[in-house]
């Protein structure tokens, strides 16, 4: 049932449905799993600004799910969303520099970022 609602929304170009239909696709939950078509309905929720659309995009390009691994672009989508005080995209952004993924190691600005992803929940 969520699945139909989500479809008929991003249909409409809804950016949150667009995310929501995304991780149906990418978790298999009512549909076949498709990790392309999780991949294209990330990148026009994040298109629309969708902060939700810019995370599940960046763990995409970090881990190559229905594209080619890309960890600059992951960063950069993980920081947009860090900076729009997503906590999800701060705690992502804090593993890239804690585990050197696509940066320098530096555990200060992880840190920084982890601690700012715990105080947004």
């Amino acid at each position: 049932m969520a699945f139909r609602s989500y479809k008929t929304a991003a249909d409409n170009n809804d950016p949150f449905a667009q995310a929501s239909l995304g991780n149906c696709y990418l978790d298999g939950t009512g549909v076949e799993t498709n990790e392309h078509e999780a991949f294209l309905l990330y990148k026009k929720s994040s298109k629309l600004g969708n902060i939700r659309g810019h995370c599940n995009l960046g763990h995409c390009y970090l881990n190559g799910f229905g594209t080619e691994k890309d960890v600059t672009k992951a960063i950069k989508l993980f920081k947009l969303a860090a900076l729009l005080g997503n906590a999800v995209g701060q705690f992502n952004l804090a593993l890239c520099y804690e585990q050197g993924w696509g940066v320098e190691i530096d555990t200060k600005e992880a840190f920084h970022w982890y601690k700012i992803s715990a105080g947004n929940g």
